[in-house]
């Protein structure tokens, strides 16, 4: 027991220093993913209360350009009475998963006047000028 005993000294400050490792790394992925997504959930609750205001034309140019090659402003404005977002009171939002090319993916659940819930998926990026864009918005 005794001939092991500095090799356990090694092997105690061996797995302390993984342990530190493995921590600062965890640290500086969550900063950075944090940093990446500053500003998503402000731009998502400006996005809906554009809609309260019924100011669809502002909010459809919150979207990306492939979003308005793919749904015209008309499609927009029927989708957004369809599914009533105008009674847009609060939003609550998962963690967003990375996607491809920069694009975040989230779960929302849009609480509407009346106490109607409406669970929502959007895709959302951040432009060349950093501002976030809404890239696909589906019920």
């Amino acid at each position: 027991m005794e001939t092991l005993q500095p090799y356990l000294t090694y092997a105690g400050i061996g797995l302390g220093l993984l342990l530190g490792i493995l921590a600062i790394v965890w640290l500086v992925a969550t900063f950075s993913f944090m940093r990446r997504t500053s500003g998503l959930n402000g731009f998502l609750v400006r996005f809906f209360k554009t809609l309260t205001e019924n100011k669809v034309k502002t909010a459809y140019g919150m979207t990306t350009p492939t979003f308005q090659a793919e749904t015209g402003l008309k499609d927009f404005r029927k989708f957004v009475k369809r599914n009533k977002l105008t009674q847009y009171q609060r939003l609550s939002a998962t963690v967003p998963e990375l996607g491809e090319n920069g694009t975040f993916r989230l779960t929302l659940m849009i609480k509407l006047s009346g106490d109607r819930e409406l669970p929502m998926t959007a895709i959302v990026l951040k432009d060349e000028q950093q501002a976030w864009r809404l890239e696909a918005l589906d019920v």
